[in-house]
């Protein structure tokens, strides 16, 4: 049985009271809540000598090999542990398997979202409030979808060249992020998890999730950067044509081309788009994007 805050109360209180100051300086890592200034208080604009240089992706310092935490996916209390090159992508829990990028981003969901202090997405979905919200998930993969997908505004979506957008492929809707079929206003929450390094125009997706987001929505996400950024995006692909081409060695993540590399400037293309940004980061700087649009 899985050792959650919730199912350790009575028999584990000593534990549950060491873990209560974690579970709060998490929700300070992430920052304020909604309706926060635009870039909040998790660091400024990274100098050009802090800043990495865009082909240099290395690390700022060495993260540790393990350390015990509580999962902000399914709630388990246990170790961490370091089981690959990538910080992001290791650490996996062993309940729910999320890695150390998904597990930031539930932070993030649960510190802008969260109206009664759930520690976890099991505990966001059961709050009312959060279950009546419009949520939209692209993709394929991922420990949220099994969280989410039973609520009743949740809708998924996958990409097939052969397919119109807005019909379906064995019951999953196909939508092109550039330019998505949904009507205006239509989502509360936005969630992509490494995607938009595959988005061949990525300010045209970011105009259409402000486009399909209500007043107030957000759209929390990550792509492959790690803090501090570079100041600039790096291109990865040349579309400025009906064709791509490469202007790097090409990189696929589960067979998706990428066509950028992100840096700093990221802010201000969401900020183009009319959305307010903030980057919060994790321990071992793990990012995740929190772009808001503005109340009415």
């Amino acid at each position: 049985m899985p050792l959650t805050l919730t199912g350790a109360r009575r028999r584990l209180s000593p534990v549950k009271r060491s873990l209560a100051p974690r579970v709060r300086s998490a929700r300070q890592r992430v920052g304020e809540a909604i309706g926060g200034p635009p870039r909040a208080h998790y660091g400024t604009r990274p100098s050009k000598a802090e800043a990495k240089p865009a082909a240099q992706p290395g690390y700022t310092t060495r993260p540790p090999d393990s350390y015990l935490a509580m999962c902000a996916v399914c709630g388990r209390f246990s170790r961490f542990v370091r089981d690959g090159l990538s910080v992001r992508e290791t650490f996996p829990c062993t309940e729910c398997g999320a890695s150390h990028r998904y597990r930031h981003q539930a932070e993030v969901m649960l510190a802008h979202l969260s109206r009664q202090g759930s520690a976890n997405l099991d505990e966001l979905a059961a709050e009312q409030e959060f279950a009546a919200k419009a949520i939209f998930e692209p993709g394929w993969l991922g420990p949220f979808r099994p969280r989410f997908s039973p609520l009743p505004g949740y809708v998924t979506s996958g990409f097939w060249p052969d397919v119109e957008p807005g019909e379906t492929r064995d019951g999953v809707r196909c939508e092109n992020l550039e330019a998505l079929t949904f009507d205006d206003e239509t989502f509360d929450l936005i969630i992509t998890s490494d995607i938009f390094e595959h988005v061949r125009h990525p300010e045209r997706g970011f105009a259409e999730t402000f486009r399909v987001l209500r007043p107030g929505g957000l759209h929390i996400f990550s792509v492959p950067v790690r803090w501090p950024l570079a100041h600039t995006t790096r291109p990865r692909v040349d579309v400025s044509g009906p064709e791509d081409v490469l202007l790097l060695d090409a990189e696929y993540h589960y067979g998706s081309l990428v066509y950028n590399d992100f840096g700093y400037d990221l802010v201000d293309q969401l900020e183009a788009a009319g959305f307010h940004a903030l980057l919060p980061r994790a321990i071992n700087d793990t990012v995740t994007v929190v772009a808001r649009r503005p109340d009415a």
